[in-house]
């Protein structure tokens, strides 16, 4: 693959996910974009499809490693784009078909939200949706959510108390998530790997803490956590909170998910971020991420975990009404 094809390719990725109307993108983020391409190109195994005027028209790139930087788990990732030309969507639908069954059980791929013809190639191919991510705006999110709801800022209406995150908790931390998501691993694939917990625990030793972080007890037991990470700067999105909730199946229900948003939130307010952003696979998540204006980017593709349910039709049908459809041709990169 040459610099020009990389830089069409990575052209051709951010226009698909901006037009998902959720992913703002820019130089920074095609930029980020390239870079995830070179890697797969250096490290990984490439196709790719070129029109008979020679401009890339399709490409499929693979790389597995043993122990991922992101999961520190096996991960086989696999990325397809198409430039919407029949061409190009004839050649990767049989190259998908193809090179998929093949792929070991852990490959994952991002698609996405508005690239509706690379999601069904892919579940043609095998492979079907496990989480998708969200973006919406946090002034937005916020005000819908005191508005339908308005969440108190704590929990003393339940008899619990939300305590700060301190180091000494690392091992209770852990605990509850290898806890919960051992019984329930396909929301969170990778929280039952040893080489996941061990960073994260080495990480809360070392007071490497989320912005918002917060614990819930009960009879003494860590049995909720609530994190919120703001980003100042963000590549994809100029500046973004990210939200994550874990808790014990006695919890749920109760409403401390509000609870936690609206902290979330409000700290990501003070803080000037401007998106709120995450993925997830759970219905009580999703329907709330779309009351408070969240809209899908993207979906993780994979042969398992999967949930082929129609879980995410709503979500992703809402993406597809406002993608404008991208032109049957390669976008040019930024000063081509």
């Amino acid at each position: 693959m040459t610099d020009h094809e990389l830089d069409a390719l990575a052209a051709l990725r951010h226009h698909w996910l901006q037009a998902g109307g959720a992913y703002p993108g820019g130089d920074a983020a095609r930029s980020a974009h390239r870079d995830t391409l070179v890697d797969l190109v250096k490290y990984g195994f490439v196709r790719v499809f070129r029109h008979t005027d020679h401009s890339l028209g399709a490409a499929v790139l693979t790389r597995h490693e043993p122990q991922s930087q992101a999961y520190c788990a096996p991960l086989t990732t696999l990325m397809a784009h198409h430039d919407n030309s029949m061409q190009a969507i004839d050649w990767l639908g049989s190259t998908l078909c193809a090179d998929v069954p093949g792929l070991a059980d852990d490959v994952e791929c991002m698609v996405p939200a508005a690239d509706t013809t690379t999601l069904t190639l892919l579940k043609k191919a095998g492979l079907g949706p496990n989480t998708v991510s969200l973006a919406g705006r946090v002034d937005l999110a916020l005000e819908r959510l005191v508005a339908r709801w308005n969440p108190p800022a704590d929990l003393h209406h339940l008899g619990l108390s939300l305590e700060r995150v301190r180091p000494a908790d690392a091992d209770a931390i852990i605990a509850l998530q290898a806890r919960v998501f051992g019984e329930e691993p396909a929301y969170a694939w990778f929280m039952v790997h040893k080489g996941w917990q061990q960073r994260r625990r080495d990480e809360i030793l070392r007071g490497e803490i989320p912005d918002l972080s917060l614990i819930i007890r009960v009879r003494g037991e860590v049995s909720g956590l609530i994190e919120g990470r703001v980003r100042d700067r963000d590549v994809h999105h100029g500046s973004s909170v990210g939200i994550g909730l874990v808790l014990d199946p006695e919890l749920r229900g109760k409403g401390i998910a509000l609870v936690g948003y609206r902290r979330c939130l409000e700290l990501a307010r003070a803080r000037g971020a401007i998106w709120i952003k995450g993925t997830t696979g759970r219905r009580s998540v999703l329907h709330m991420a779309e009351l408070m204006g969240r809209r899908a980017t993207g979906v993780i593709m994979r042969r398992w975990p999967r949930f082929d349910d129609g879980r995410f039709e709503e979500t992703l049908g809402e993406a597809r009404q406002v993608s404008p459809h991208p032109p049957a041709q390669a976008p040019s990169p930024p000063g081509s």
